[in-house]
């Protein structure tokens, strides 16, 4: 039970950190986050990134340049699990969930396997030095990592903001990230 407290305690201070950014200071984050994610996207394969919203790291600048490649993935919640389908067209494929975070409409996007993923770009409230990550304590993103028999390679992104100086607390269903990438 302490280690669920303290992950409460942790998501909380670290939303509110991130809420309190300022516009110009995401902006500046985004626009170093799109040069560095652009050099690190390898050239073949489905990206798998995230509906950012709220005071997430944007994604969306890249994910219309990954969508026009026909390499966008993006994440449905079915249930307790992730579903991965591509998107072509961020306009006319996604719909808002129950939560209000735009996910890919499974009657125009077609379902993809964790296979074929050369790279999954993760969020999180929070991240340390021993590459986990913190999420909205649901456990999808783990979930679906935890599936994965192809070796994905991992990256977490956020603010430089939201990385902890010590280990974050973890149990055995928490999956570290290969890499993470703060701006």
């Amino acid at each position: 039970m302490e280690n669920l407290f303290c992950k409460a305690d942790i998501r909380q201070a670290m939303r509110l950190r991130r809420n309190s950014l300022s516009t110009r200071r995401s902006h500046l984050a985004e626009k170093k986050a799109l040069a560095a994610l652009t050099s690190l996207i390898p050239g073949h394969g489905h990206i798998l990134s995230y509906a950012s919203f709220g005071s997430e790291l944007c994604t969306w600048d890249m994910n219309f340049r990954l969508a026009a490649k026909k390499r966008l993935a993006l994440p449905k919640v079915v249930g307790k699990n992730l579903r991965l389908y591509r998107v072509n067209n961020i306009e006319t494929e996604l719909t808002p969930s129950r939560l209000g975070i735009l996910e890919p409409n499974p009657d125009l996007c077609e379902r993809i396997e964790t296979g074929d993923i050369a790279l999954a770009i993760i969020p999180g409230l929070a991240f340390d030095p021993l590459n986990h990550r913190l999420g909205y304590g649901r456990g999808f993103y783990d979930r679906l990592l935890q599936e994965t028999e192809s070796g994905i390679h991992t990256l977490g992104i956020g603010f430089t903001e939201q990385k902890t100086g010590k280990p974050l607390p973890v149990e055995a269903t928490d999956v570290p990230l290969a890499q993470i990438a703060l701006f």
